[in-house]
């Protein structure tokens, strides 16, 4: 479990994978992550990307990301999906 200031100096100008342990919602619906685990760094956006989508695949629920580590802090604009979803 690390600050992402933490993982920001660990992993300077880096693709980061991780999940989120701790996070909350404010009231203009952006996700502020507290607390994450780091998964793995990528230099490319696209490996990262396929990581995220392979593990998503087998855990759906779980609160997966992929970040740039030059972003000052975390902050996730929550959409709002309609309609019918595949599996």
């Amino acid at each position: 479990q690390m600050k992402w200031q933490e993982v920001r100096e660990q992993f300077p100008d880096k693709w980061l994978l991780f999940a989120a342990v701790e996070s909350h919602i404010t009231e203009d619906r952006h996700r502020i992550v507290d607390d994450l685990a780091p998964i793995h760094a990528y230099t490319d956006f696209y490996e990262a990307w396929e990581h995220y989508n392979a593990l998503h695949k087998k855990a759906p629920a779980q609160r997966l990301y992929v970040y740039h580590t030059s972003n000052d802090k975390i902050d996730i604009e929550l959409q709002h999906w309609v309609g019918i979803r595949a599996k």
